[in-house]
Formats: structure tokens, C-alpha cells, sequence
């Protein structure tokens, strides 16, 4: 026996030969059959939308989970935002000038108001 790799002229002569005989079958049962196996894959899929859809919200819904899972294991949220006073505020921002090697130059006052 002799393997031949088939050319790309010969795959497209057979899908237009099966082409051809499919279209002959179809014309053969008629456009009312044509019509019944539209409709019977409209009812297949109609009875698979909602196991598709089931299945697509578990997946979302376990996705969405190890989201939350990676994102703790990183590390909590950041703290909600509380009532700073001046002076917290004064210090903080005088460190922060401290530790750029600025606070020779600069010095910052806050006062409430």
C-alpha cells in the first residue's frame, strides 16, 4: 500500500464531490425536510442552553472564588480611612520629607481650621 499525502486541489475536490452529494440528498427529501432538521437542531440546542448556562455560572462562580482566594493569601485590604488629626498629619508628612533627606530644606505645618 502506498501513503500519499493528499494535495490541497484534491482535499477541495472532495469536500466540493461531499458538498454536492449532500445538496443533492437534501434536494431529494425536500424543503420540508430541509425545515424539520433546522427545527430539531433549534430544539437540541434549546435543551442544552440551560446545562450550558449552569455550567458556565459554576465555572465563573469557582474562577471568581480563587480570585478571592489569591487576593487574600496576598494580603488583607488596606485599612479604611479614619480621621486624621493635624498633628498626626504634620508628623507623618515631616517624616516622609526626613526620609527623602529633605527636611533640612523644608519643615511642614498643618493647622485645622
Amino acid at each position: 500500500m502506498e501513503n500519499k499525502a493528499k494535495t490541497q486541489q484534491e482535499i477541495e475536490r472532495e469536500m466540493l464531490e461531499v458538498n454536492e452529494q449532500f445538496a443533492e440528498f437534501l434536494h431529494t427529501k425536500g424543503i420540508q425536510a430541509k425545515y424539520r432538521l433546522v427545527i430539531e437542531n433549534i430544539k437540541k440546542g434549546a435543551k442544552a442552553a440551560p446545562a450550558n448556562t449552569a455550567a458556565q455560572i459554576a465555572k465563573v462562580q469557582a474562577e471568581t472564588q480563587a480570585a478571592v482566594a489569591r487576593a487574600n493569601a496576598m494580603g488583607k485590604p488596606a485599612p479604611a480611612v479614619t480621621e486624621v488629626s493635624a498633628a498626626t498629619l504634620e508628623n507623618e508628612f515631616n517624616a516622609f520629607l526626613k526620609s527623602k533627606g529633605l527636611d533640612g530644606k523644608y519643615t511642614v505645618s498643618v493647622t485645622e481650621e
